[in-house]
């Protein structure tokens, strides 16, 4: 995805725990007056609880326009061994990041 247009990426952290909160997050980036291919949604997860649900919400963001991917770890113990990347965004220098919520 490598759009020239994109300024920065926007990280929201570990939004497999709660899938309504990070619905209420992604709701405020969506009403937010900042044109949507200015910036990309990266979706961060471990691979527990509710990710699989993710992906879905990755294809209705990029269906209504959104830059949009996803990041799965993989955790054992309390260590990440793997990382699994849903779609590829534009390579940029700006992330900002956000807990869900």
């Amino acid at each position: 995805m490598g759009d020239k247009k994109v300024t920065f990426q926007v990280v929201i952290e570990d939004c497999q725990k709660d899938i309504e909160l990070l619905q209420k997050t992604l709701d405020s980036f969506k009403s937010c007056d900042y044109p949507k291919d200015k910036f990309a949604l990266v979706l961060s997860a471990k691979k527990e609880s509710e990710w699989n649900k993710i992906p879905k919400i990755i294809d209705k963001l990029k269906q209504s326009r959104y830059i949009a991917t996803a990041i799965f770890s993989i955790v054992k113990g309390d260590k990440i061994t793997k990382h699994f990347v849903f779609l590829l965004t534009s390579k940029r220098i700006f992330i900002a990041k956000f807990l869900a919520g």
